[in-house]
């Protein structure tokens, strides 16, 4: 399934990166995942269960996390986007995450509309694989 926006980096990191150096490059790589659980036997869960009761002898639940384990990454494209301090608002908009743990309000990220009918004007490298 393709998303058609990413998760960028934080918002005050990004302005003051291009106030500092005029320009920012996104590399966004876009890849199929396959969960563990779609895998027969579930290898990877399996084994780090396994690897974390040897060495930290903790018994961790069978399988406690065998919804979120991936199995596999198989990469498909990827492309360079570069914002600058004038066209950075035509792709980036807001995207604020939740909540830290703790409770805590987590800082604004900027999220990046892969969709957009103006992306074309940013990207300066595109790979397929």
């Amino acid at each position: 399934m393709e998303h058609k926006e990413a998760p960028g980096n934080d918002q005050e990191s990004i302005l003051e990166t291009l106030n500092q150096y005029g320009k920012f490059w996104y590399v966004i790589y876009e890849h199929d995942t396959i969960k563990d659980k779609d895998v027969e036997g579930n290898p990877a869960t399996n084994f780090r269960t396994k690897f974390i009761s040897q060495i930290d002898n903790i018994k961790e639940k069978k399988n406690s996390n065998l919804n979120r384990m991936k199995n596999s990454v198989r990469f498909r494209k990827m492309m360079i986007l570069e914002l600058n301090r004038i066209n950075y608002h035509q792709l980036l908009t807001a995207f604020n995450q939740g909540r830290q743990q703790s409770g805590q309000a987590r800082n604004p990220k900027f999220n990046i509309n892969k969709k957009s009918k103006d992306i074309e004007n940013f990207v300066v490298y595109r790979y397929m694989a």
